[in-house]
């Protein structure tokens, strides 16, 4: 498991209570690649934290819960 990663992403396969992830590791996209319009304003929000698909977040390790 990556070592002090917070993650509030718990629709995740990885997500962990405590906001922890449990990924072996983990493969953070670089946004500077796409929009330039990021809405800074949606990490956090109750939408990110559902997200189905990694594409809805910056991370590509990023698995929906079987049960989503």
């Amino acid at each position: 498991m990556p070592k002090d990663v917070k993650c509030t992403i718990s629709s995740c396969e990885y997500w962990t209570s405590g906001n922890g992830c449990s990924a072996k590791e983990i493969e953070v996209d670089d946004n500077t690649t796409g929009s330039p319009y990021m809405e800074v304003g949606e990490i956090g929000s109750e939408s990110a934290a559902r997200a189905r698909t990694s594409s809805q977040t910056c991370c590509r390790t990023m698995k929906p819960k079987n049960n989503e």
